[in-house]
This record gives structure tokens, C-alpha cells and sequence, in this order.
């Protein structure tokens, strides 16, 4: 590792005994500005001088004229660059790479130094340019440090630092002003992590969002704080918030193509974290014993990574899993903020929860699952007016169980309520996500399918019927047919002038067929032709 420029000008004795923190470019300037200024008596004389690199965020970006009222005895050493409205000299300071600035106020000596150094990979914020800044005020540090600045920093240099009396009662310590700077510094990046997940949840997260949406959303916000390049989201009743998702499914979101196993962890080396609701921190992913497939993040490029229970009140409602190319910083406070992003999120879930469940009981239908016949229409509508603002295809099956009150009549209701229920799984599977399905009234069903026309509408109809026709319902062997079949009749809004209008399409198409046989699925006819149909 190549030696730091600080380093070799300090010594290596020194490490330890100078006051030290690391700000990023802005923090830097605001910080020079109070080194070159502070103190109670403005009026009190003092010369300052500085040493800035080109490439910094210094000196050059601080107002000449409020520094000129400030400080009229500044001067600014430079390596081969005039500096507008303020005294400039040529820098012979060979450490051309560092900050230098020195303030003699009233024979009391304060000198900072900093210098670039590699950025920080922290954890909730994102890589930026970082400053390693020195402070010294301490008269037994100085003597030796003004010795080594002396012969380098050229004859302006040595008429200034005979104005240091190493006896003079120096104002408040600066080192003092930075460490507690630092101290409000990690207050502060606490503080402001902690109210952007906050608004990060409140804003991006609605409360009524579900399916593909809700967990988009979810995305978004974990994105914005975490910055990972691999996440997974494991729910164990995912059904709560996109209905039809099973137990075992996962949200992923990664840059990797194609189906990807899931991230399985050893529950039993996580119970602890568990119990407690502790992070869980894998520094290398090949030595990690809570990880059941760990070669699979090795053939990603993934290094380290967080396995985060998402708790409430000692009750897991979740993992959130975590992994990047390179390890970012965590210290204590990444794990307090850690702890609090997901007590944040598992309220989230919890508040969403309910309030899904409380909606659904007004818009699902108890039997099958499906969405009821009053929500049917509210989305129809919707839907239509959408597709009509985007110039996007609308198609609405509208589907009759074949022969089911002879189904009924010959097996008994509680046999027709398991054959509706099952009638209405083989749909939902045969569907896509965002496909809308639900359950008319008795033994009909509707579908909306936005962004298909009638031509692929009718080929997801046969799909639906064929399905059903090959699966195999209890008692089935008693209808006349020896089979529970389907009817269908689709309708796209090329045909129509409102959502009604497609209802009553799509229902002549099904009667159409009712009365031509069953079994069978017919697209709308334009209107002149379903007439006469």
C-alpha cells in the first residue's frame, strides 16, 4: 500500500496524537471556511495562509470578498493558478497532492491539513469523494511540524510562522470544534438516514397497493437506501399481497437473467437473529454457515451481503436478503439503522396486511377467491377508459359452466361450491399476473385482459377450455356429457363504444354457443352480424 502524502510529512510516530475525522467535498469547504474565520473577537488580527491543490473543493469556492472583510492578511500558496481577489503566490510546497492551511491569531497557532482519499463504500449512502482531514492546535505537536513546514514553504512562509509565540493562550481548540463536528456529523447522517426511510415508505408506499405494484414499491424504497446489487424478498404468505402467490415464492431483483434458485438460508443458524430481530452481517459469502447455496452468489460476483428479519414485537414477517460486489462499511450505527429499517418495514407490512384484507372482504368473492361482481365492473370501467387514453387493445371473456345445475342437482351443493372453487384455480393458473379474473355471479366467470385483442383473447379462451376439459372433477361421471366443460364468448373494445356495450358482446357470443352445442368458445361479431347471429 503506497504510503499517504500525510503520512510522510506527519510521521509515522505521530499517528494517534493528531485530531482526525473524514468529510466529503462540501463539508470540507464549510469546514476551511470556520478554520480560517472562527473566533469570538473579529477583530482580532490574524494571518492566515493556505495551500490548495487545483482539483479541491477549497479555498476557490469561498466568496474573496467575504474572506477579505474576514481575514485582510490571507494568503494563498498555489501550484501554478491565480486565485481572483485574493493575495497569490507561487506554492513551492512539494506535497502538491495536500490542503495545507495555517491561522496565527493573536501568536496561537492552529494548522489542518487533508488530502483525497479512497471513497467510502458506507452502507445507506452512496459512494462519493472523501477528505482526510488533520487538525493540530497543541503548541508540543506544532514545534516539530513548523520545523519540517519551514524550509519547504518558502521565505513568506517563514516570516509568518515567526509570528507563532508557542507560550500565547490559544482561543478554543479547533481540534476540539472538529471532533465535535465529526461527533454532529454521525448524529446528523443518523438522523437524516433515519427520515429518508421514513419518507422513503411513506412516500413510494401506499398502503393500497398490492400485486406486482406493492412490491415494485417495496423495490424502490429498499433501492434508494441500500444501493445493492442483489436483493431478495421472502414472505412466508405472499398470497396477502399479490394474491395467488404461494409460500415458496420469492421477489427478486437482480441483474442476472432467467429463473434463479432462491437464496436458501439454514434457519437454525439464524434463530438467534430471529429472536432478537438482529441483522445478520456476511462479510464472505463463502465462509457463511448461514447460507445453504452460497456458490450460487459466488457465480453472481457477490461478496458480502445482509440477511435482514424484517420484526415486529418479536414476530418475523420476512427476510430481506442483501448482496453486493464489494463490502460496504458497517459499524454500529449501520446496525441500529439496520434494526430500524426493518421494525419501519414489518409496520408496513402488518398496516398493509389489514387493510388488504379488509378490502378484499368487500371485493372477493368468498367462495372462489376471485374478485366479485360489483369490483368487476369498477375495474372494467377503469380499464376501458385506460386503454381508450393509450390506444391499447381491451378484451373481456365472459365464461358458463356447462350443464351445472344438473351438477348440482345430481352431487349436491357442497360438491358444486369444491367444483366452482377448483374451476376457478384452473383459470387463475392459466391467466397471466395482470390479467383480471373474476366471478360473475353463480356459475359464470369474467375475465379482462388488458392490452389483448380478440384474436388472443380467443386463443386464451381455448386455453381456459381445454384445461378445464382434462382436468377431473368428483361426480362429474353422472352428467349426461360424463364431463364438466366450459363456454365462452370474447369481445375486444375494436367492436365497442363503452364497457357495457362489451358485457352484452361477449354474452350473445356466449349464448351463441350455449345454444350451438357447448364446449365451444365464439368471438363477437361486429354489430350487424351478432345481431343476426
Amino acid at each position: 500500500m503506497t504510503t499517504s502524502s500525510l503520512n510522510k510529512l506527519l510521521g509515522t510516530e505521530s499517528a494517534g496524537r493528531f485530531e482526525e475525522a473524514r468529510f466529503g467535498g462540501e463539508e470540507l469547504l464549510e469546514l476551511l471556511r470556520l478554520f480560517l474565520i472562527a473566533g469570538d473577537d473579529t477583530e482580532a488580527e490574524r494571518v492566515c495562509l493556505v495551500h490548495t491543490p487545483l482539483d479541491f473543493p477549497t479555498v476557490w469556492a469561498i466568496t474573496p470578498a467575504m474572506l477579505q472583510a474576514k481575514v485582510p492578511r490571507l494568503f494563498v500558496l498555489h501550484p501554478g493558478k491565480k486565485s481572483a481577489g485574493l493575495r497569490s503566490i507561487q506554492s513551492p510546497f512539494r506535497f502538491q497532492n495536500l490542503l495545507l492551511a495555517i491561522v496565527i491569531r493573536q501568536g496561537a497557532a492552529s494548522v489542518l491539513f487533508a488530502e483525497k482519499v479512497p471513497s467510502e463504500n458506507r452502507l445507506f449512502q452512496e459512494s462519493r469523494e472523501l477528505f482526510r482531514v488533520v487538525v493540530c492546535d497543541d503548541p508540543k505537536l506544532l514545534k516539530p511540524l513548523f520545523r519540517k513546514l519551514k524550509t519547504p514553504l518558502g521565505e513568506r512562509t517563514k516570516e509568518l510562522l515567526n509570528l507563532w509565540n508557542p507560550a500565547a493562550i490559544s482561543p478554543p481548540q479547533f481540534s476540539q470544534v472538529l471532533e465535535l463536528l465529526h461527533k454532529k456529523r454521525e448524529q446528523f447522517f443518523e438522523m437524516q438516514v433515519r427520515i429518508r426511510i421514513h419518507d422513503s415508505l411513506a412516500r413510494t408506499l401506499p398502503i393500497e397497493l398490492e400485486g406486482e405494484p406493492f412490491f415494485l414499491a417495496l423495490n424502490r424504497c429498499f433501492r434508494q437506501i441500500l444501493h445493492f446489487d442483489y436483493l431478495e424478498l421472502q414472505i412466508p404468505n405472499p398470497d396477502d399481497f399479490w394474491p395467488g402467490r404461494g409460500p415458496g415464492w420469492v421477489w427478486r431483483d437482480t441483474e442476472w437473467t432467467g429463473q434463479l434458485l432462491s437464496i436458501l438460508l439454514r434457519q437454525e443458524k439464524l434463530a438467534s437473529a430471529v429472536r432478537e430481530g438482529e441483522p445478520v452481517i456476511i462479510h464472505d459469502v463463502s465462509k457463511a454457515q448461514s447460507l445453504m447455496n452460497p456458490r450460487l452468489l459466488r457465480i453472481m460476483g457477490l461478496k458480502s451481503g445482509i440477511l435482514l428479519p424484517m420484526s415486529l414485537k418479536s414476530r418475523t414477517l420476512g427476510w430481506l436478503k442483501i448482496f453486493y460486489h464489494q463490502q460496504p462499511l458497517i459499524t454500529d450505527k449501520e446496525i441500529s439503522l439496520l434494526k430500524f429499517l426493518s421494525t419501519s418495514v414489518a409496520d408496513v407490512l402488518v398496516r398493509s396486511r389489514m387493510y388488504l384484507r379488509t378490502q378484499r372482504l368487500a371485493t372477493v368473492d368468498g367462495l372462489t377467491g376471485l374478485f366479485n361482481h360489483r369490483f368487476f365492473h369498477e375495474q372494467l370501467r377503469k380499464e376501458y377508459q385506460r386503454a381508450k387514453r393509450y390506444h391499447n387493445s381491451l378484451t373481456l371473456i365472459m365464461v358458463d359452466v356447462d350443464d351445472f345445475k344438473q351438477y348440482n342437482d345430481a352431487n349436491g351443493h357442497l360438491a358444486g361450491d369444491q367444483a366452482l372453487e377448483t374451476l376457478a384455480s384452473v383459470i387463475k393458473r392459466t391467466v397471466r399476473d395482470i390479467d383480471f379474473v373474476a366471478r360473475y355471479g353463480g356459475e359464470e366467470f369474467a375475465l379482462i385482459l388488458p392490452e389483448v385483442d380478440t384474436r388472443r383473447g380467443f386463443i386464451v379462451a381455448e386455453k381456459i377450455r381445454r384445461s378445464v376439459e382434462s382436468e377431473t372433477f368428483e361426480g362429474e361421471h353422472r352428467l349426461k356429457s360424463k364431463k364438466i366443460t366450459i363456454s365462452a364468448g370474447i369481445c375486444d373494445n375494436a367492436l365497442v363504444r363503452g364497457p357495457e356495450e362489451m358485457i352484452e358482446q361477449a354474452d350473445q357470443a356466449l349464448y351463441w354457443v350455449k345454444r350451438h352445442g357447448r364446449n365451444r368458445c365464439r368471438a363477437a361479431r361486429k354489430e350487424k352480424n351478432a345481431r343476426k347471429a
